[in-house]
């Protein structure tokens, strides 16, 4: 019986919810830097991408950044595929100074 009314409704709700995330996510390049940290409601998904691709190299990290406008968050922990934390002097870390100059900059 639950599953009667919960496989509908989130069927739904996965209806209703598709197009504009599609509408975004196409959008997204064009927007400024801006607005991309505007519109990003909670920061860890986009920065998961840009990490993700960032494993895979420098000019992945830049693509993820411009196609996905997915943006590097220096407050969260970043692990390798090794499970450890990632090496600063890393591919990914260079693609996210690159994408965004004040990445994990402290003001003194």
């Amino acid at each position: 019986v639950v599953i009667a009314i919960v496989v509908p409704f989130a069927v739904c709700l996965a209806a209703l919810c598709t197009p504009p995330d599609l509408l975004l996510l196409l959008a997204r390049p064009m927007l400024s830097e801006k607005s991309k940290r505007d519109l990003t409601a909670w920061s860890y998904p986009t920065s998961l991408a840009f990490w993700m691709a960032g494993l895979l190299g420098y000019y992945p990290g830049i693509l993820a950044h411009h196609l996905l406008g997915s943006v590097a968050v220096g407050e969260g922990i970043v692990f390798s595929a090794a499970g450890g934390i990632s090496d600063l002097s890393s591919a990914a870390f260079r693609a996210a100074v690159v994408c965004d100059p004040s990445f994990m900059a402290h003001p003194d």
